[in-house]
């Protein structure tokens, strides 16, 4: 009984916590090519969540292929999808094509508590994406103020250039004009 406790308590140990699986989670998108991935993950998360929640019962609820089209293409690229799956009590079996994560009888309270994180989590992704969007907007506005004070000053100068040539032509006519009027210069 003892050793069974060690085990079950290492087990326990090895399992990852919702609340830093849910945190490299939060990560994906901001830093990467393919946006898409948090939500696609998200999403797919908390469906499997939610379906066992409402399906307890049901063994296929509690079992994922790591081979299927949805967990490759929506769960594989996602940083902290596994680790969310294992924290809410999904654990590794068999290999290769066979390679699956599956969950004994589900701890209702570790599910409700993986589904509030995951929420929590949605929304704090929100909140990072508005932020992200605001300091994209403010960096914007600024380029185009520094874009249209330069575009000022080009105009200034334009103008002044404009006016010393009008100046300089000024002064040769009325040199042209000055010289025609002397009778006595004969350039």
């Amino acid at each position: 009984i003892i050793l069974q406790q060690t085990a079950n308590a290492g087990a326990m140990s090895a399992r990852p916590t919702i609340s830093e699986a849910v945190a490299i989670l939060l990560k994906n998108d901001l830093h990467v090519t393919k946006s898409g991935v948090f939500r696609e993950a998200a999403e797919l998360l908390w469906k499997i969540v939610t379906n066992i929640l409402q399906h307890p019962d049901d063994e296929s609820m509690r079992r994922l292929k790591r081979s299927s089209k949805a967990f490759s293409a929506k769960l594989a690229p996602a940083k902290g999808a596994v680790r969310f799956l294992r924290a809410v009590g999904f654990e590794e079996h068999g290999e290769g094509d066979e390679a699956a994560l599956q969950m004994g009888k589900p701890d209702i309270k570790l599910l409700e508590e993986g589904k509030a994180a995951l929420k929590a989590c949605v929304k704090e992704y929100a909140r990072l994406q508005e932020e992200a969007r605001r300091i994209e907007n403010e960096a914007a506005a600024e380029k185009l103020r520094m874009l249209q004070q330069v575009s000022r000053s080009n105009q200034k100068q334009e103008e002044v250039d404009e006016r010393e040539k009008q100046q300089a032509l000024l002064k040769r006519d009325r040199e042209d004009y000055a010289r025609q009027r002397d009778n006595n210069d004969l350039r």
